[in-house]
């Protein structure tokens, strides 16, 4: 779920920037409304999650405020070299956060005609750095969670939201199955030791994968798949789901709180899951339409420009659309 984010973000985030950079005028203004629509989807939520999650005694949040609530919880696990517990998650947000300065200054400081090999340069890079810290600092948390660390899915993401990109599904599909081959053969005990690193793979293997699904979604998934996929239920799951992410790891103590507090418990594996799933969709609901949604609606008139489109917008859709675009522009 973590790296589909990352991938998500190098998909879409590019695209925005480099549409920025046929604009008139200097770049720092753009560069502005960016980082302050950024800020207003996703701080607002991230700190309702982290009040509740602080008020009600959560002793991740309790411990270490300053760095949650600073979007550096990813720079504490790799201090610590350590994965937390109900704060865990928010590695993958701090990276995102990063990579949002990052970002701007490769797309509006490197030549366009350049960009794609360095995209590439990227997308080596990343596996290269996860090993170099997996054998200075062991693996158990530092070779995941800063911004090198997820170089790849990134720049896998913008390589295919590039304007004018050949977005095959006929290269894409079979990256996908190779992805998904080695994923599953890592799991093999006997397999070799460069293959069953997540360190030096994982990420990579999933940033493949989650193209070739991309490039599946811009032709459209047919049959039951497609009718499932748009479905009312699931298309609601993804208006949702970045109150999903930010929730569901804060649920368990949560929930433990809250039978504590009405004098009530859990029992049972099953129950305490259930309970644990339908409260995260709960808190994710109140969290998109009291303030995810109306900050949505809000952000032309703090920021400038067009509303933002909904979070249930299909990503290969929008490609599709900036791939159009692209291909318009060069002909």
């Amino acid at each position: 779920e973590f790296r589909r984010v990352l991938f998500r973000s190098g998909s879409l985030i590019p695209g925005v920037l480099l549409r920025a950079t046929t604009f008139p005028g200097p770049a720092w203004p753009h560069l502005l409304r960016f980082w302050s629509r950024r800020i207003l989807r996703i701080v607002p939520a991230l700190y309702l999650a982290l009040i509740v999650a602080f008020l009600a005694g959560d002793p991740d949040v309790r411990r270490h405020p300053a760095w949650h609530f600073g979007l550096a919880s990813n720079v504490l696990i790799w201090r610590d070299n350590h994965w937390l517990s109900s704060t865990s998650h928010l590695w993958s947000l701090g990276a995102e956060v990063q990579f949002y300065v990052l970002w701007p200054l490769l797309i509006f400081g490197v030549a366009r005609s350049r960009l794609r090999g360095v995209l590439w340069a990227c997308v080596a890079a990343g596996p290269v750095y996860r090993l170099v810290v997996l054998i200075l600092r062991g693996g158990v948390a530092a070779p995941y969670v800063l911004p090198m660390s997820v170089l790849d899915p990134f720049a896998v993401g913008a390589l295919l939201a590039l304007p004018g990109a050949p977005l095959r599904t006929s290269v894409l599909l079979p990256l996908a199955a190779i992805a998904a081959a080695l994923t599953t053969f890592a799991r093999w005990p006997e397999a070799p030791a460069i293959v069953t690193s997540a360190a030096t793979t994982g990420s990579l293997l999933f940033a493949w994968l989650a193209a070739g699904l991309v490039g599946q979604a811009i032709t459209g998934f047919n049959g039951l798949a497609g009718r499932m996929l748009d479905s009312r239920p699931l298309r609601y799951l993804g208006t949702i789901s970045y109150g999903i992410y930010l929730w569901h790891l804060f649920m368990p103590f949560l929930a433990f709180a809250m039978f504590q507090a009405f004098g009530g418990h859990l029992s049972g594996y099953a129950a305490e899951r259930a309970v644990w799933v339908a409260l995260t969709l709960v808190a994710s609901a109140v969290s998109w339409h009291l303030v995810e949604e109306p900050l949505s609606r809000l952000k032309p008139a703090l920021t400038g420009g067009s509303p933002t489109a909904p979070a249930a917008t299909s990503i290969g859709s929008e490609l599709l659309r900036r791939n159009r675009q692209g291909n318009q522009q060069l002909t």
